[in-house]
């Protein structure tokens, strides 16, 4: 990931600018994530993403962002490694990259008994923290704690409005076991308004539901115990959700 930073984002703006269906910056992501909300009927999702808009961190300097980088994008033959899947590349702020793969490891999407849950979720945190560490030690730059925060909620943003959309479509059940669908409920639990004595960022706030900004009715349970459907908020009626 370093490596990827390090280039010239220069070197493929000009080509990136002249993309007109897909976005090439978080902002653009972010628009489109709203209007593709507003189209499911998911205004809980286009408020979130109205809200990021509007209290995005401090700038910071653009980099070449692969915007999916995690082991199953990468091929390596010994020192030589090759990137796959460039389908959601961004020219942004290191920290989109690093907040992505920091949320992937610190939330691994497995499916496990729910007393299970929290030692898997603190050994990926660990390895999270680990990733973040290294990866500031390579890059040599540090990277704010609270813009990591706030591209991270782009990313659930992201991962919360796709399976909506294969909710719409009708095609959720065709993709049981998908990381964003496991992750959902960890996801929708993450996009939280601040608290108004806090600092400011989309993931300071409390647990309490009425003050989420988007909803999940359920949560990860005992997985070993089998699917259900129910209705989920987060992701439309007649979702594939774990039995609690």
């Amino acid at each position: 990931m370093a490596r990827l930073h390090a280039l010239d984002p220069g070197l493929v703006r000009a080509e990136l600018e002249r993309l007109r269906e897909v976005p090439v910056t978080v902002e653009g992501l972010l628009a489109a994530l709203v209007r593709f909300a507003d189209t499911f009927g998911r205004t809980d999702l286009a408020d979130a993403g109205r809200w990021l808009a509007a209290h995005p961190p401090e700038p910071s300097p653009d980099v070449i962002c692969h915007g999916d980088l995690h082991p199953f994008n990468l091929l390596a033959d010994g020192d030589r490694v090759t990137v796959l899947d460039w389908s959601t590349a961004l020219l942004a702020p290191r920290a989109h990259d690093v907040g992505f793969t920091s949320l992937q490891l610190s939330e691994p999407p497995l499916r496990v008994p729910g007393w299970q849950r929290p030692l898997v979720r603190m050994f990926g945190r660990v390895l999270a923290r680990r990733f973040v560490r290294g990866y500031q030690r390579q890059a040599a730059v540090t990277v704010a704690p609270a813009e990591v925060r706030w591209h991270q909620a782009v990313v659930c943003l992201r991962a919360l409005t796709e399976v909506a959309s294969w909710v719409h479509e009708g095609t959720a059940d065709a993709r049981a076991g998908h990381p964003w669908l496991i992750n959902g409920p960890v996801f929708a639990r993450r996009l939280v308004p601040p608290d108004r004595g806090s600092r400011p960022g989309p993931l300071g706030g409390g647990p309490d539901r009425e003050r989420r900004l988007v909803e999940f009715d359920g949560d990860l349970g005992d997985a070993s115990a089998g699917a259900r459907r129910a209705p989920g908020p987060w992701c439309g009626a007649g979702s594939t959700t774990a039995s609690r």
